[in-house]
This record gives C-alpha cells, sequence and structure tokens, in this order.
C-alpha cells in the first residue's frame, strides 16, 4: 500500500533536482543517479563509441589525479537543503564507475572548450576509475547530511543467502567508492545491489505494478536503505501515535550506521563498505528499545565550550557502543579544478568530538576514523576532524562498570 512520487533528476520547467526536492517536500527520499568525474563508456557518444572523460584532461600533471572525491556545488546544495529542514533524509546512490577505463587501444576523448575532443600525443591519459582502489565517488554524492549507498552481491553463503559474517559480504565490482577528498567517510552504507529484482511499474496515473524485472547498480542497492528509512519511522509512528512524526537526518544516519553489520577487511568503518551492510531488523529493534528506554537516543543541543557528559554501564557479554551525528552548515568549496583535486581541507563547520573514558582507570576511548594516507586500509583511531558522524566502540568493557561519554567541540 506504499505510493511513491517520483521525478526526473534533470532540469526541466518544473525546475531543478534541488527545486524539485522542496516543491515535493517528502522528507524521505531516494536519488538513483550521480555525477560521474571519471570515465564512462558510450556506444553512441558525439564522437563515436569509445571512452569519455567530462574533465579537460590538459590541466592535469599526473594521470591519478582525479576530481572524484572532491565536495562540489552539487554537495554544498544537498546540505543546505538538509540543514535547513532536518527532517529531510536524502538517500543517494554512491554510482556505478569503479574500474572503468579504456585499454592502449580503446577510443578516448576528453572534454574540452565546451565539447569532447581525441586525446592528443603526449596528453595525460588519467587512469582507469578508483585504480588505487579509492577516490570514484562523483559530487553530489559526497554531500555531509545525506546518506550515500554502495552496492554489495548477495551473500557468498549460497545454502541460506543471508549474511551472517563479514566474509558473507563482497562489494559489486562495479561499485564507486570512496573517500571524500578529506578523508570522510563515504559511502555511508552499503546493501545488495546485484541481482535485485524490483518492480516495473505502467506509466498510466495512476501507475500500477504489471511486471518484475532484474537488475543490478548502486540504484538497487540505494532504494533499500530509503525503505528502512520508512519502515522505521512507521514503527516510531505506531509506537507514539502520531502518525506525523519523522526522524531527523541526523538521527536517521546514527541509526542506521550505528546498527549496520560489520564488512570489510578491517574492523570499522572503511572506503568501500562505509559503516557495514544495512540492518533493518536491528535499527527497528533499536528504534523499539529506545523507545522502552533499553538503550538511549537522546537528541541535543551543543553549547559551544560547554561539554555535554553521561554516564553509561556496560552490560555483561556486550560491547559498548557510542555513535553520534549531527547536521553540518554547507562546506566551503575551493575555486579552480585543479585545486578541487588536490584540496584535502576538512569540509567540517562544527567539529564535534566524541570519547568515551572508563570512570574507573581513565582510560580515554576515540572514535574511528579513516587514515588519510592510507585511505584503503584499516581506519584508525584518533580526534575525527573530517566526519559528521563519530563512532567510539568498546569490544569488551568491564560488566557493570561506568563509561562516561563526552562530547566536545
Amino acid at each position: 500500500k506504499a505510493m511513491l512520487k517520483h521525478a526526473g533528476f534533470a532540469d526541466t520547467s518544473n525546475g531543478n533536482r534541488y527545486t524539485k526536492i522542496l516543491e515535493y517536500n517528502e522528507y524521505i527520499s531516494n536519488h538513483s543517479y550521480g555525477i560521474n568525474n571519471g570515465w564512462s563508456y558510450d556506444s553512441a557518444g558525439a564522437l563515436g563509441a569509445g571512452y569519455y572523460y567530462g574533465v579537460n584532461t590538459t590541466i592535469m600533471t599526473s594521470p591519478s589525479q582525479t576530481l572524484a572525491g572532491a565536495y562540489q556545488s552539487n554537495d554544498q546544495a544537498i546540505d543546505e537543503i538538509v540543514y535547513a529542514d532536518p527532517k529531510f533524509s536524502i538517500v543517494k546512490s554512491s554510482g556505478n564507475y569503479y574500474g572503468t577505463g579504456p585499454g592502449p587501444n580503446d577510443p578516448k576523448f576528453r572534454w574540452g572548450s565546451g565539447a569532447y575532443v581525441p586525446f592528443n600525443e603526449g596528453d595525460v591519459v588519467p587512469e582507469a576509475n578508483c585504480a588505487s582502489g579509492a577516490y570514484c565517488i562523483g559530487n553530489g554524492s559526497l554531500a555531509k547530511n545525506i546518506i550515500v549507498v554502495g552496492a554489495i552481491d548477495l551473500s557468498t553463503d549460497t545454502s541460506t543467502y543471508k549474511f551472517t559474517q563479514a566474509s558473507d559480504i563482497t562489494r559489486s565490482s562495479y561499485s564507486s567508492v570512496g573517500p571524500r577528498k578529506d578523508g570522510a567517510i563515504k559511502p555511508d552504507i552499503v546493501a545488495v545491489g546485484t541481482l535485485v529484482i524490483s518492480p516495473t511499474v505502467s506509466s498510466g496515473n495512476p501507475a500500477s505494478v504489471n511486471t518484475y524485472s532484474r537488475g543490478s547498480g548502486t540504484s538497487y542497492s540505494a532504494p533499500k536503505v530509503t525503505g528502512t528509512i520508512g519502515s522505521i519511522t512507521q514503527l516510531k509512528r505506531l509506537l507514539t501515535n502520531d502518525n506525523e512524526f519523522y526522524f531527523y537526518a541526523d538521527e536517521v544516519k546514527a541509526l542506521l550506521t550505528h546498527t549496520a553489520m560489520e564488512a570489510g577487511s578491517y574492523d570499522g568503518p572503511d572506503n568501500w563498505y562505509g559503516w557495514g551492510l544495512l540492518d533493518g531488523l536491528k535499527a527497528a529493534q533499536v528504534v523499539l528499545s529506545t523507545h522502552n528506554n533499553e538503550d538511549t537516543l537522546e537528541r541535543k543541543l551543543k553549547v559551544s565550550g560547554v561539554n555535554d557528559e553521561k554516564v553509561v554501564s556496560a552490560r555483561d557479554g556486550e560491547e559498548l557502543k557510542v555513535t553520534i551525528s549531527w547536521i553540518d552548515p554547507a562546506g566551503e568549496i575551493v575555486p579552480g579544478t585543479v585545486d578541487r583535486m588536490n584540496d584535502t581541507s576538512s569540509k567540517l563547520i562544527n567539529d564535534f568530538d566524541l570519547r568515551v573514558i572508563d570512570t574507573e582507570t581513565n582510560e580515554v576511548y576515540f572514535p574511528w576514523k579513516l587514515d588519510l594516507s592510507n585511505p584503503t586500509g584499516a581506519a584508525v583511531k584518533g580526534d575525527n576532524t573530517v566526519d559528521n558522524i563519530e563512532q567510539v566502540v568498546i569490544k569488551t568493557p568491564v560488566a557493570g562498570r561506568n563509561y562516561r561519554v563526552v562530547v566536545s567541540n
């Protein structure tokens, strides 16, 4: 009985993609489109079949340079929408650009002077997208206040197709990966995007489902996250008897990342899987447990310079996990394409800091962050200055011991 509203992402007489978000005023929205800042293959391109690079490569000095991962005006525009009204939960696909690039003898063309032109002898030819295993998410999918979704394959457990451990989770070969240029974690989360069965709708009004099809892409994984947000919102409405309830965007991000299943080769987040695999059931369980005051979900106003503190007690046999998230104003954009390619400055405006302190030993536990010097490696723990979500995990806390949660800025 779900009803959907849909619009094209292209600029039309009805407006652009941003004004349409505001005009529709639907607080939960899915966006299965994106911008490719690297190579794409086009069998019917302006200059014929071949590989097209949408940036003027004559400004580049190295094949490894890329505009992918750079925070730009499209990200700014979305962040402004959510900051102005935090009830907008916007879900975005990460893109299907990983690994795309020409071979030595393939036709290839670059952007220049308002049109595509062939590469000249001696021109810098960029590497394949994400050749290093990092940086092939385009602008518009790098905003701070949205949820960016990558794709994974079906579970490697072919007896049940259920995911029970990290080794069951494999990134789909096409799924674009981060991080953002400043080292911020993107994608935020992953879901199954390969060989997904979906309804094909008629063109009538109202439209109806008449057939089903099977396909692959981050456009198939992102809607699962969007649907989960709808489901946990409906659950909260039933629990509170409030049919007008909406989570704020940062509450949604905190819930889904807090309950995500560990993925990847290392503990913690990474640039391929973000915070892990979407677990809608666990997210719903946390909505229920927080409603029943068994766990804690709080929205607080942070007063600059005044620490917010809370004491929590560890449970026997359970890890202690604390996650904070906040909606940040739109970040700054550096001028010039090359400058944006090379810009690693933090895009945060407000930098909150999460610490958890053992009240008996005074040991301080720090949040996860990516190592910008090794973006494809294991996350480390320390002062995170780039993400507007921070998470501290204590794997084996002392049962019954008090731990002090401190949020500073």
